[in-house]
């Protein structure tokens, strides 16, 4: 096991490896915390890991370097570079380049570059894409200072760990009323992550948080514009500097989640704020990466609430033979319809957040990648047909909202095939193979790298916890 240890100092490791924290007492019913100590706490205790989870932490992060890369080119990742001025000296790489940014810069770019694509990984209940806060706050502050591999893990881990505590408390209620969870609930574990690179003790991490908690920001009505993207680099970025302000000997208020006018009393949450100490400690046991609603990888480059139906889509397709298709209907939860709501989408950004676009071309490619969001592929006449024969119905019930459930009817002259998918492929209870996740990672890198470096930069991931320094990882596969 990798040993997680914190800056303050405080061992919170059992002599047979399990952990422990304040709040527990030898022989007594455990108390739960109050929120913002446990968050704290945790993210800057010293720890142990269990393989398991370092073992999924990797299969996290490598799938997170592979989209990131990619996704340097997408328009939202190229526009925010043009604003970005390399760094006199020292500073971060740029995944896969030998351009340096300032830390701040580097994590606002690689947030944007790892959520551009929108085919990084997602988790419930915090309904929002973890990795792409927490690895880039963590690869920014950390890597100027010569962090290894080990650490970066070790960081990654915590982060991912701490967006899934909070999320306890904030829950859907939250991005159902309108909140982009990616950044407003994934600043707090980014700033997690970047504090551990930094070397925060536990009191310097809770300001930090606070910090952190005020720039928490990210609407869903942006859904579907380069904006999206930038939410998850604006929140890379913020808890990068929240954590150099709480070194600086910044304040900020202690009760940053449940105070009267704190983050679940103004931006709402599952339970309310008096409930969020129990709700978090008494799961601080339990490692949210590894659960039934863990990490969940993309097979497709656009929304997952749409996967499940773009998985019975391309059932029924194979199950009619290349059959002329007449008509479709998708049945799908009230929220999906709220989340895709580009019926006719103009942009590849809309086209990742809608549902009929998806399903339509993938009933006529028989595949969804990247090249079926190009703009050429989109203003082919086939597709504007498809798109007219597509209805969405929203008389699904998935209370959980973890798995999307789907069904689609398609009707071939006289014959109606109807599949329905419980769960979408990618979720933990249907895991992507090493291959797929192979395929996925040099497919979606070699758009920037060409398929040969793509190929040696996933060969290389599985050394990166071993190396004294995580530049040493960009520099072997940098032009």
């Amino acid at each position: 096991m990798l040993p997680l240890v914190g800056a303050a100092g405080k061992s919170f490791v059992r002599a047979d490896g399990t952990r422990r924290f304040p709040h527990r007492r030898s022989g007594r019913q455990a108390w739960p915390m109050i929120a913002e100590e446990a968050l704290a706490q945790f993210a800057a205790a010293q720890v142990v890991v269990p393989v398991e989870v370092q073992e999924m932490c990797l299969v996290g992060l490598s799938d997170s370097l592979g989209v990131g890369v990619g996704g340097l080119a997408a328009e939202s990742a190229v526009i925010t570079r043009s604003l970005l001025a390399e760094a006199d000296s020292g500073g971060t790489h740029v995944w896969a380049s030998s351009q340096r940014l300032p830390p701040r810069d580097a994590a606002w770019l690689l947030g944007v570059s790892s959520h551009a694509l929108d085919f990084d990984d997602y988790m419930h209940p915090m309904h929002g894409h973890a990795s792409s806060v927490v690895l880039p706050a963590a690869w920014a502050a950390g890597e100027p200072r010569g962090a290894s591999g080990e650490e970066l893990l070790q960081a990654y881990a915590v982060g991912y760990q701490v967006d899934w505590l909070a999320s306890q408390a904030f829950g859907t209620a939250h991005y159902e009323r309108g909140w982009h969870a990616t950044s407003t609930v994934g600043v707090i574990g980014a700033t997690a992550a970047a504090g551990r690179m930094l070397g925060l003790d536990a009191g310097q991490m809770r300001t930090a948080m606070a910090i952190a908690a005020s720039s928490a920001s990210g609407l869903r009505v942006n859904f579907g514009t380069h904006v999206k993207a930038m939410h998850a680099g604006n929140a890379a970025r913020s808890a990068v500097v929240a954590c150099e302000l709480a070194m600086a000997g910044a304040t900020a208020a202690a009760d940053w989640m449940t105070g009267p006018h704190g983050m679940l009393a103004v931006m709402g949450g599952r339970v309310v704020p008096a409930e969020a100490g129990a709700a978090i400690s008494g799961v601080l046991d339990t490692w949210g990466i590894v659960g039934p609603t863990g990490l969940m990888l993309k097979p497709y480059p656009c929304c997952g609430s749409s996967h499940a139906a773009v998985d019975s889509a391309l059932a029924a397709r194979a199950d009619l033979g290349g059959a002329p298709i007449d008509r479709v209907a998708v049945h799908v939860d009230p929220l999906v319809t709220g989340i895709l709501r580009h019926e006719r989408p103009a942009t590849p950004d809309e086209a990742r957040y809608s549902l009929h676009y998806p399903i339509a071309v993938a009933l006529l490619d028989g595949e969804l990648t990247a090249r079926q969001f190009s703009r050429e592929r989109m203003s082919a006449p086939d597709v504007a047909d498809m798109l007219r024969r597509v209805t969405v119905i929203a008389d699904r019930s998935n209370a959980a909202h973890e798995a999307f459930a789907a069904e689609v009817e398609v009707v071939s002259g006289g014959r109606t095939v109807a599949v329905e998918v419980p769960v979408a492929l990618g979720h933990p209870r249907r895991p992507l193979s090493t291959d797929q996740r192979r395929a996925k990672f040099v497919g979606a890198a070699a758009g920037v790298l060409g398929e040969p470096r793509a190929v040696a930069l996933w060969d290389s991931v599985p050394r990166l916890p071993s190396l004294d320094r995580i530049s040493d990882w960009t520099e072997l596969v940098a032009p």
